[in-house]
């Protein structure tokens, strides 16, 4: 059994799954944690998964006291305990133009991934003092072709309207992943016994220069010459400007599909891209 909270990202998909249900509480309220377990009826193995990831960000002790009351529940309860945790990419920072980041590549940049890492770091001494199962998977830019981003929303509305310029960092990579190939990574590492850091992620590197064509190529193909046009021009302004770094997140998946036997990423992403703006 895998229980996450409803307001985990990924919650909607990870539903779909039989084994998969959804608490009625926020995971990280310890006390509201514990009542929700102990409506269930135990047995076999039972993973927790944690959403640290973007602006849910907990502080380290939530996290480490959800863990401790739910692996508490599953002694009491003679069953098997596995934590997943989920974070995300801005862990890393910025490395270099065509470095593909592993999951020893994580280094604070700021308060926000300081603090992420010291929950990553509090919850693997955790496990090794109490004996549970452990797995921190690091999310890329997820795309959720139900949910669009707001940034994928500014996007189409910019090529619906032909308003092409001032289009913000066409020269940054980022590695996109479908939450649906998402959901199913965080199901299999739910069911492995331990693997401390792993990346969710698809290895391919898509710019933002990359981003608008996909896009103009969906909505407004007749025009792309003219409005690629625009976008040609503001790159080369970009990439001439300061001295600043490019942001460039892009992960190695290797690890992952050494452990569990597939790729993390299956559909490519101009098909989630197309899903994405038939809402648009």
């Amino acid at each position: 059994m895998i229980l996450f909270g409803k307001s985990t990202r990924l919650s909607f998909w990870l539903e779909q799954d039989e084994a998969a249900r959804a608490l009625s509480c926020d995971p990280f309220d310890r006390r509201a944690l514990r009542a929700d377990l102990d409506q269930l009826r135990p047995g076999g193995d039972t993973t927790l998964v944690l959403d640290a990831a973007g602006t849910r960000l907990r502080r380290t002790e939530d996290a480490l006291k959800a863990a401790q009351e739910f692996t508490v529940w599953a002694e009491e309860r003679a069953v098997r305990p596995r934590v997943v945790l989920v974070s995300c990419d801005s862990v890393y920072g910025v490395l270099k133009p065509g470095v593909a980041l592993r999951e020893q590549d994580a280094a604070p940049t700021d308060e926000a991934s300081e603090a992420l890492l010291a929950v990553e770091r509090g919850l693997v001494d955790l496990a090794r003092r109490r004996g549970f199962g452990l797995a921190i998977a690091r999310l890329f830019e997820v795309i959720d072709p139900r949910e669009p981003s707001p940034r994928l929303l500014d996007l189409a509305g910019r090529v619906q309207a032909a308003r092409m310029k001032g289009i913000p960092e066409l020269g940054a990579t980022r590695d996109y992943i479908d939450a649906r190939d998402a959901a199913k990574a965080l199901l299999a590492l739910a069911g492995l016994v331990d693997s401390p850091t792993v990346n969710v992620c698809s290895g391919r590197p898509i710019s933002g220069h990359d981003l608008v064509r996909a896009m103009v190529r969906l909505i407004r193909p007749v025009d792309e010459a003219r409005l690629m046009a625009s976008v040609e021009a503001q790159t080369a302004e970009e990439a001439g400007a300061a001295q600043r770094p490019i942001p460039w997140i892009v992960g190695n998946p290797a690890h992952f599909t050494a452990m569990v036997g597939f790729a993390a990423s299956i559909r490519t992403f101009e098909q989630t891209l197309k899903e994405a703006c038939c809402l648009l």
